[in-house]
């Protein structure tokens, strides 16, 4: 087909002899359009291929990383959370030591030229304030200037909205249950028989192997906890307000923040993982003789900065506790949190982050993030 083509395209360039009849393609006219129809589909696939150089590509880029408001989960704050890379990090992304430093030292200029509200130091992310300009704009800016290669990535400071619960009211009948759990392990607590999540997860089982330890802490990054409730009383380490930068003996105020409303959102988190067991109280805890932690980081509106919250994971991973639990309903799947994970582990540790709306979300193996 394509040398017919390319004698017909020859033959229309000879000038045309006098008295001849007049030259007609061997090619049926209805299939001429497809040679340039083929030509263009080679350009596209060869600009495809090669990337698409200028056209379009970036536009696409950005409109997929815009950032964004979700009315009832997060909303943005005019502030941004930064994360530069090490000299280690660079140097091993192929950088000469000299230039990795000067790298860094540039980056950390340009983020330093802004306004700085607080530097995370274990984790080393910045928070900046956006000077009224839009979180797009000004992370674009950022990440081009002459540092933007020592720049892991930019991030908005999400406020991250409380909910509004709908709770499950699945009680299952005491008399029945009980006798079929008579050969395992049941605590005597009163209202055990209506957490269904108990047989859904087997615990009576698992209790029979173990309880938990008080040695073990699991700290809750969350609204607070009602601190006088008798079935976390025993077990409860000292609190700390991620919001306030203190400790409970300083002032720190840890009451949970949503007392108030018909689900206490950190006090019901604390309660479903560490309420104390066999103690003919209320309910029972899933490892109901571990200790925990209340970490405060939301306002008094039950909503909290994710500023506030990797302040609160880095906090509890520093003071040894050994899982960190973000109970705060969140959807993001952020930069920051694997951070986060990364920083926890490191330290000997497990990140959870619960809440999100009904998904789940796999991150792969937990040992195999590098």
């Amino acid at each position: 087909w394509l040398k017919r083509q390319v004698r017909c395209r020859r033959s229309r360039l000879l000038p045309h002899r006098p008295g001849s009849p007049p030259r007609t393609s061997r090619m049926p006219p209805a299939r001429l359009p497809m040679a340039p129809a083929i030509a263009l589909s080679i350009f596209f696939v060869v600009v495809a291929a090669s990337g698409g150089g200028n056209l379009r590509g970036n536009a696409t880029s950005r409109a997929q990383q815009r950032f964004r408001s979700i009315p009832g989960v997060r909303s943005l704050s005019g502030r941004v959370i930064v994360k530069l890379k090490s000299e280690a990090q660079l140097e091993k992304e192929g950088k000469l030591k000299a230039h990795a430093r000067a790298l860094r030292s540039q980056a950390q200029e340009d983020v330093m030229r802004t306004k700085v509200l607080h530097h995370e130091g274990g984790l080393d992310m910045f928070l900046v304030e956006t000077a009224g300009e839009e979180e797009d704009a000004f992370i674009g800016k950022l990440l081009a200037q002459g540092g933007s290669e020592a720049i892991e990535f930019a991030e908005p400071d999400y406020l991250v909205e409380s909910p509004t619960f709908h709770l499950h009211n699945e009680v299952s009948s005491g008399g029945v249950q009980r006798r079929r759990l008579e050969a395992q392990v049941v605590p005597n607590d009163p209202r055990v028989m209506e957490q269904w999540h108990h047989s859904v997860m087997n615990s009576y089982a698992a209790w029979g192997i173990h309880t938990g330890s008080e040695d073990v802490t699991i700290a809750f990054v969350d609204s607070g906890v009602d601190t006088s409730h008798p079935d976390l009383a025993a077990n409860r380490k000292e609190g700390y307000n991620a919001v306030q930068r203190k400790w409970e003996s300083e002032g720190g105020n840890i009451t949970d923040a949503i007392l108030d409303r018909t689900f206490t959102d950190g006090t019901s988190s604390v309660g479903l993982a560490t309420a104390i067991g066999n103690n003919s109280e209320g309910v029972s805890g899933v490892g109901w003789r571990l200790s925990h932690r209340a970490i405060r980081a939301t306002g008094d509106d039950g909503n909290a900065q994710l500023s506030d919250i990797i302040h609160a994971v880095e906090f509890a991973a520093d003071a040894g506790d050994k899982v960190v639990v973000i109970t705060l309903w969140t959807d993001l799947k952020s930069r920051v949190l694997d951070e986060c994970a990364k920083y926890v582990k490191d330290k000997g540790g497990l990140l959870v982050v619960g809440g999100n709306p009904l998904e789940v979300y796999d991150f792969g193996d937990r040992d195999d993030d590098d």
